[in-house]
């Protein structure tokens, strides 16, 4: 809930809850549909607050391979925030200098994505990107790298 209300006000355009391997909360269906009209509200809330002229969308839990799937036909690029090795810095990514880009940004659960994960996300063409060498709790990495990739255009 501290993404969707401060992502909001920092300025993205959509969220979704994504299961992972590594998921501590598992949100049965039946509570779902209750959570998302919670969790709408909250963006609704947020982007009042802030002034935005437009409230983000809010989707449901969705699995990875299908936010991969239909990652490829909507955005410019995808980045997975990942803490192993191997990761560029976030800064260095070729849509943040580009005003116009659809970047899906892809911020993994409180213990981080799996090697499969990552694997999986680089094989649809997402790049594994870091924040630095501090590891930060999920709701501060995702507020945090929505941060650093919009600042240059406001």
């Amino acid at each position: 809930e501290e993404v969707l209300q401060h992502g909001t006000e920092a300025g993205a355009a959509a969220f979704c809850a994504i299961r992972a391997e590594r998921s501590v909360v598992d949100l049965p269906a039946d509570r779902a549909a209750d959570r998302l009209v919670r969790w709408r509200a909250i963006v609704k809330g947020a982007a009042e607050q802030s002034g935005r002229g437009s409230v983000p969308e809010v989707r449901g839990p969705a699995s990875l391979p299908a936010v991969l799937n239909e990652a490829r036909d909507s955005f410019d690029q995808v980045l997975l925030l990942h803490t192993d090795g191997g990761a560029g810095a976030l800064s260095d990514s070729e849509s943040a200098r580009d005003s116009g880009a659809r970047i899906l940004l892809l911020v993994g659960p409180e213990g981080g994505w799996s090697r499969a994960e990552a694997d999986q996300a680089i094989l649809a063409g997402a790049a594994l990107v870091s924040l630095g060498p501090r590891i930060l709790r999920t709701e501060t990495a995702a507020v945090y790298a929505i941060s650093r990739l919009l600042y240059p255009f406001e």
